[in-house]
Parts: structure tokens; C-alpha cells; sequence
């Protein structure tokens, strides 16, 4: 029995398929693991600023002489206790602006692509 040409060619195919298969689930997986960072910080950055708000009014009521430092310590706080960092903090009268930022740890390795991390945005203050 001699060998046609194309013996073994499924066997390709199957690979090819596979690979494919293999890098659009990781694909999504590495979109599921962005979004979710996404919220995280966001959630993160609202809690912030509302705790710091809470704070700057608190400030104001004891006569506190620094009341925007207060306010951006109790965000640090509650960012870090949802794994978050602050990457900045205003207080400007009674509004606090909060921007947290979250490490996506599982995209460490796409540093290059600059995806290391994400961050959010909230404002706070009286209504």
C-alpha cells in the first residue's frame, strides 16, 4: 500500500482547529478577566469617593483644619480593602473626585500592550 499525498492531513487540520479553538477562548477569557477588573475599580472608586464625602462633611462639623487630607485617607482605606490603589484624590469645597486604579494580575504578561492594570472615576459630595 503506498502513501497518497495527502495522508496525515486531518491530523493537521485537527491541530490548526484546535490552536485556533484554544487562542479565541483565551481571548475571551482575558476580555472576561478585563471587564471584570473594570467594575471592580469602579466599584472601588465609587465607595471612595462616597466614604471620603462622608469624611470631608465629618471634617467640617469637628472643625478639622485639614479636611481634604482626612477625606483622601478614608479613600486609600476603602480602595485598599477592595484591592484597589488611589491614583488620586481632590477635594474641592464638599466634592471628593476619586480615580482607583486595580491590577489585572492574569494579564501580566501583555505588560508590553500596556493592559496592566485598569482604573475608574467617581465624584461625591451633598446633594
Amino acid at each position: 500500500m503506498t502513501a497518497e499525498p495527502d495522508d496525515g492531513s486531518a491530523t493537521l487540520w485537527v491541530l490548526a482547529l484546535a490552536t485556533v479553538l484554544w487562542i479565541s477562548v483565551a481571548g475571551v477569557v482575558l476580555v472576561g478577566v478585563a471587564i471584570s477588573a473594570r467594575h471592580r475599580a469602579a466599584t472601588a472608586a465609587d465607595l471612595s469617593a462616597l466614604a471620603a464625602a462622608s469624611a470631608v462633611e465629618h471634617a467640617q462639623l469637628e472643625h478639622n483644619p485639614t479636611p481634604a487630607a482626612a477625606a483622601c485617607a478614608v479613600a486609600r482605606t476603602v480602595a485598599a480593602a477592595n484591592d484597589a490603589t488611589v491614583d488620586s484624590c481632590q477635594v474641592i469645597g464638599a466634592i471628593v473626585d476619586v480615580t482607583t486604579r486595580v491590577a489585572i494580575p492574569a494579564l501580566a504578561s501583555l505588560r508590553f500592550l500596556g493592559v496592566e492594570s485598569v482604573s475608574a472615576r467617581a465624584r461625591a459630595g451633598p446633594t
